[in-house]
């Protein structure tokens, strides 16, 4: 089975499917069936909200189609807390010297897959948690 990206809040979800396009899903009785499905009846916004809160399974998954929108992009942002003070690197891609990319801090580097976007174009970027 392969490791699944998810979330475990309702609201974080809807922010990432309305900011990011991230589509979704849900398992049942080993089948899967589209994440806004389980609203279809809503008529409000609030009405959304409320119903998704109420039904909606411990695991929100990414559809397999949305996950590279995990991976850094150019100027993304990610806050790391460093004793009392929180740094922001943001990750380059530089093609000549790391294909990869890597997250920068005023000059210094920070070579890690550990770091994960949290500001993307100006807009909170909420990580998934991912299945181990």
């Amino acid at each position: 089975m392969t490791k699944r990206l998810y979330y475990t809040s309702v609201i974080k979800a809807l922010y990432m499917l309305q900011e990011f396009e991230v589509e979704f899903e849900f398992e049942k009785d080993g089948k899967f069936y589209d994440f806004i499905t389980l609203a279809i009846d809503a008529k409000t916004c609030d009405e959304l909200i409320i119903h998704l809160m109420k039904n909606c399974p411990k695991k929100i998954y990414v559809k397999k189609e949305s996950e590279s929108i995990f991976k850094p992009k150019n100027r993304d942002i990610s806050v790391v807390w460093e004793g009392q003070r929180p740094r922001a690197y943001e990750y380059q891609r530089q093609s000549d010297l790391y294909p990869e990319g890597i997250w920068l801090y005023g000059g210094s580097e920070y070579k890690t897959d550990v770091l994960t976007t949290s500001c993307r174009d100006g807009k909170h970027f909420f990580a998934p948690k991912n299945e181990s």
